[in-house]
């Protein structure tokens, strides 16, 4: 269970920044590409720093990760459900 704490806290810091970008941009598209950088750099830093420090930080860009997916899915989703409504 103390490996969900890592995750959490990346899931939930790229979500503040996945919904305070799309707020200021309103480009949901814009915000998912921001959210997947964020995560790889979180990860390629997680590499150079290496050790322990460097594996806590790889497991909380795995939770960066998973936001990213759930963001580019949401905004396919959104992308199909509007160009359907027209």
């Amino acid at each position: 269970m103390d490996i969900l704490v890592p995750i959490g806290i990346g899931f939930l810091v790229n979500f503040i920044a996945f919904i305070a970008f799309a707020l200021w941009s309103k480009d949901l598209y814009k915000s998912a590409k921001l959210t997947l950088f964020f995560a790889i750099a979180a990860f390629l830093l997680s590499l150079f720093i290496g050790g322990w420090r460097g594996m806590g930080l790889g497991v909380i860009s795995s939770g960066m990760f998973v936001l990213t997916v759930l963001a580019f899915g949401i905004t396919y989703l959104r992308k199909r459900l509007v160009a359907n409504n027209y």
